[in-house]
């Protein structure tokens, strides 16, 4: 097209992927925690589109550009796992990397943690549905992003050629990565010289480095919840 400078690439692909390899958690007794094996059935769906131009050619200058974004839409069609998927981001109807997390629901006025939302589907008065963490997941969106794309300009003269490009990626979401400097082994751990274990609810274990502020300053005036106090 236009002899070369004007290019228009689209390309397209529907994928059916069976036996894909994924991760599952397995029982400890075999010594391991997650094994990887045959457990899932896939499709794959995407579009990519691309735009070259090359508007000035000329004897000493040349001036181009190219762009290009897609769209990557998997679902999870079947998974045959001992166990369920759901922490690991896999769970039949949803994408592979979903991020399946807890909806906050207000901080605990007597503990100064966290409360979260109990999934719909689970029975509230059974106290073993309740401790069970998965009972509390829902999907929040994709750890991978869905759209992805790039661009790149390059202006020439004579033997000279500046380059500047870049990508981006749209619609990811991310989770907190905190690193706490303590555990319950540590602070229990007559030897340990971060913090003596005060509570199980320590602050140097639960959500303190780099947290919400309304975690933060749970125990402060700054909030609607009680300072924690001591008795004398």
């Amino acid at each position: 097209m236009l002899s070369e400078r004007l290019r228009l690439t689209v390309e397209a692909y529907d994928r059916y992927t069976s036996d894909a390899v994924s991760s599952a958690l397995v029982a400890r007794t075999t010594g391991f925690a997650t094994q990887s094996y045959n457990t899932s059935t896939l499709s794959n769906r995407g579009v990519e589109v691309t735009l070259y131009g090359a508007p000035i050619q000329t004897k000493d200058w040349r001036l181009s550009a190219t762009a290009n974004i897609a769209y990557n839409h998997n679902k999870l069609l079947s998974y045959d796992s001992p166990s369920s998927g759901l922490v690991a981001g896999y769970y039949v109807g949803y994408p592979l990397g979903s991020l399946f997390s807890g909806k906050p629901d207000g901080i605990d006025p007597v503990l100064g943690i966290y409360r979260y939302q109990l999934r719909p589907d689970a029975d509230a008065l059974d106290p073993n549905i309740r401790a069970q963490s998965r009972n509390y997941l829902f999907y929040r969106g994709l750890l991978r992003a869905p759209y992805s794309g790039g661009y790149s300009v390059n202006l020439g003269w004579r033997n000279l050629t500046l380059s500047l490009g870049g990508s981006f990626q749209i619609g990811g979401k991310a989770t907190d990565d905190l690193d706490y400097p303590a555990s319950m082994q540590t602070l229990d751990s007559p030897s340990s010289v971060i913090e003596r274990l005060p509570s199980i609810e320590s602050d140097l274990y639960h959500h303190h480095l780099n947290g919400r502020r309304d975690v933060r300053e749970r125990w402060t005036r700054r909030t609607h919840v009680p300072m924690h106090t001591h008795a004398s």
